[in-house]
């Protein structure tokens, strides 16, 4: 059979069930190092430290689109936002996590996960932006948690991102003039029956890195629907053909 043969079969079975891209996982990762702070508890191996100058790693990992969370973009400003905070069953696109002295600790953002960026260095607006957060809460009982995480760098003179699609990759070393300084994390979980901290950590982070980057993407049904087809129209065209070469033989 020919190529120009399979290729209209495949180009038929799209044609009939062709939908848009399925969701896709993004790693959304700020490095440097933390401006001020203090770890309390222990929670980055240096209980009781000072944890200014320390390196930091933070990623995010963004699901886009998350059925059910918020999306906008009007050019200027894009951004997805969810969690429990903007109503019951809103999902969270956004989960995170720090590392620290080589210990990792996780934000799963259920209560809010929010990506924002913003391409208005040459609008009226003046300035480019990449912001995420991640945060946790939990009262109830004898305790209270408190997690979270932001990290931003933003600028009125320097071109950050071409776009406002918080998805598109980026690779962005800060530059003289940035506003990198724009970051905090903290980790809490204090016992009312004790009455001490069973986690405290918290910081203010200076951002000298941020990468954008795409990690995966799952094709919809449909999409393994379109692709069985496409093969299937192939199939049928080479069995015609054999049984018409069986004939004439």
């Amino acid at each position: 059979m020919s190529i120009r043969t399979i290729a209209a079969a495949l180009l038929l079975g799209g044609a009939v069930l062709a939908q848009p891209a399925s969701a896709a996982s993004y790693l959304i990762t700020y490095t440097g190092t933390v401006s001020s702070g203090y770890d309390q508890t222990d929670v980055f191996g240096l209980g009781g430290t000072d944890l200014t100058g320390q390196a930091f790693k933070a990623v995010y990992t963004l699901t886009d689109p998350t059925p059910g969370a918020y999306v906008y973009n009007d050019g200027f400003a894009g951004y997805t936002y969810g969690g429990t905070d903007y109503g019951a069953g809103i999902p969270s696109p956004l989960s995170a996590k720090i590392t620290i002295n080589g210990i990792t600790k996780a934000i799963s953002g259920d209560q809010e996960g929010f990506a924002y960026q913003v391409d208005g260095l040459l609008t009226s607006s003046g300035y480019d932006q990449v912001y995420h957060f991640a945060y946790d809460y939990l009262y109830g009982g004898s305790r209270q948690t408190q997690d979270y995480l932001y990290n931003s760098v933003y600028s009125y003179v320097n071109n950050i991102v071409d776009t406002s699609n918080y998805t598109t990759p980026l690779d962005y070393s800060a530059q003289a003039g940035d506003s990198n300084n724009y970051g905090y994390f903290q980790f809490y979980d204090y016992n009312y029956v004790t009455g001490i901290y069973d986690q405290y950590a918290s910081g203010s982070l200076t951002n000298e890195r941020v990468t954008i980057n795409l990690v995966s993407g799952v094709p919809e049904p449909a999409t393994w629907a379109m692709m069985l087809t496409g093969f299937g129209l192939v199939g049928g065209a080479m069995r015609r053909k054999a049984r018409m070469a069986v004939s004439f033989a």
